[in-house]
Order: C-alpha cells, then structure tokens, then sequence
C-alpha cells in the first residue's frame, strides 16, 4: 500500500524534521515529498506541484500533517484526492509525555495512562487516535 504524505513546506524552515517525524507514523510505504524531485529540473512551486500532484494520483491513501490547513499546496493535494475517491487521513500528533504519563502505542491509536500518586499505580486516562478519517 502507498500512502503519500501531506503537510506545509514553504513557510516552515524545519520542515525536513517534521516530514521525517510523521513519516514513522505513516503505515505502508510511505510517498514523502521531501524527497521529490521537481517537474523537468525547474526549482519552481509549480514544478514540484505537477510532481506532488502525479504521486497523490499513484498513491493509494493521503495522510495530512496536522498543519496542512495552513498550506495552499496540501489543500489542493487533499482536494484531489477527495475528487478521486481516495481515503484522507489527519496524523494527530503523539500526546506529550510529563511526569507521571505513561504513552503506550497501539496499531490505530495511543494509550494514556497516569500514575497515582499515592499507589503508584497507573490508571488509563483515554485513548488518542493517531489517525482521524477526513474522507
């Protein structure tokens, strides 16, 4: 299965880092755009559209970092894929660790636990969605 990744890249300067991050997240083989190569060698927004563009309509699933609203190129990735049937998915990001917050992985979600002060004891707290389906 090829899913393809989705997230704004022009506004932000560490953008290779969070790509990267989410991509672990991602089930399957996991279509990065970081890694892409422009359209006929031109270093243009355009040119790596075109690109973007020819991969969401290879690509079997879009998964949507949680800042894609604010991306003018995701938005019009997530449009496309909708348009053509494909599921969307928002990567909700993993719950921050404090002290005494336990985060226990699972295949579609996260487990929160919290320990108890005076037993020590953890207790869960809810269940985070790694995934929300958007279409």
């Amino acid at each position: 299965m090829k899913n393809y990744l989705s997230g704004s890249i022009t506004k932000d300067p560490n953008y290779i880092e969070k790509f990267e991050q989410f991509a672990k997240l991602v089930p399957g083989h996991v279509n990065n755009p970081i890694h892409f190569k422009p359209f006929l060698g031109l270093k243009i927004w355009a040119a790596y559209m075109i690109t973007c563009l020819r991969t969401v309509i290879k690509s079997d699933a879009l998964y949507l970092i949680p800042d894609w609203k604010y991306s003018v190129g995701a938005k019009i990735e997530f449009w496309v894929a909708r348009f053509l049937g494909k599921p969307c998915y928002q990567i909700n990001p993993t719950p921050q660790k404090r002290e005494g917050i336990k985060i226990v992985e699972h295949s579609e979600r996260w487990a929160v636990y919290y320990r108890q002060p005076i037993t020590g004891r953890y207790t869960l707290v809810r269940f985070a969605q790694k995934f929300q389906k958007l279409c």
